[in-house]
This record gives structure tokens, sequence and C-alpha cells, in this order.
């Protein structure tokens, strides 16, 4: 990287939502730039921002919006079992690793399961349901 208007283009780029506000003196000074997003400011080293594999975010929100798109919450991560949460709202309301204590329902018996945490489905991808599935394998 020559100059400054190659590195902000390249920049750009790879993340569109930092912003360069200092010059550019190489890519092992540092340089202080701005997130579009939250309005931080932080200096760091100007190659770790255009590392392709790990490339740096801002420290303060990762550079990722928060809203209902948002792949945190559980309804937009995990769509097919939210439609079996009893309250629909708490997949908005809960994050995949939330584990906070919500009810369901079973997708193959159709009963009530109570108090299974949003983070025990999202990492387990089922429903624990005490009615029709015992925990025992059928044998070879």
């Amino acid at each position: 990287m020559k100059s400054h208007s190659d590195y902000v283009e390249k920049l750009a780029c790879i993340e569109p939502n930092i912003e360069v506000i200092g010059e550019y003196a190489g890519s092992i000074s540092c340089i202080k730039v701005r997130c579009k997003i939250c309005g931080n400011i932080w200096s760091p080293v100007a190659s770790r921002l255009i590392n392709k594999q790990r490339p740096s975010k801002c420290p303060k929100c990762h550079c990722k919006p928060v809203g209902h798109n948002d792949q945190r919450y559980f309804a937009v991560a995990m769509p097919y079992f939210a439609q079996f949460l009893v309250n629909i709202e708490d997949g908005y309301r809960y994050r995949t690793q939330s584990s906070k204590k919500v009810d369901w329902i079973c997708p193959d018996c159709g009963s009530l399961v109570k108090g299974i945490p949003i983070n025990k489905v999202f990492n387990r991808h089922r429903i624990p349901c005490k009615v029709c599935s015992d925990g025992i394998s059928y044998p070879n």
C-alpha cells in the first residue's frame, strides 16, 4: 500500500462500516478510525483492518447492526424451531445463547414442554419432550 487513498479504498471494500479519520503512515503504524454504526473512535494497527482472514472490527459493537435481522436472535437464527415457541415474541426478545427458560410446543406430539432454555434447543437442535422422547437410544 503506497498512499492514503489506496488504503482508504481497500478498507472500504473489506469493511464498509469503518471510516478512516487519521492519516495512513504505513502498515505497522496506528491509524485513527471511526465506526459508522455506533460512532466509536479507536486507533488499531493499519494492517489489522485490511487483513482478509481476520479483519479488526469495532471493539464496541463489532460492526454488526442490531435489529430483528440480527443472526444472534433465536427466531432469525433458527426459524424452524422458533415456530414451536408458545410465545412467538420470545424468539425476537432473546438471543441464541440465552439461558432464559421458555415454553415450547413439541413438534412431534404437540404437547406443552415447559421451562426449556433457549440455548439448550439452539445447541442440541431439538426440543426435549418428556412425553414422546424418553432419551433412551434404540439398539442396533
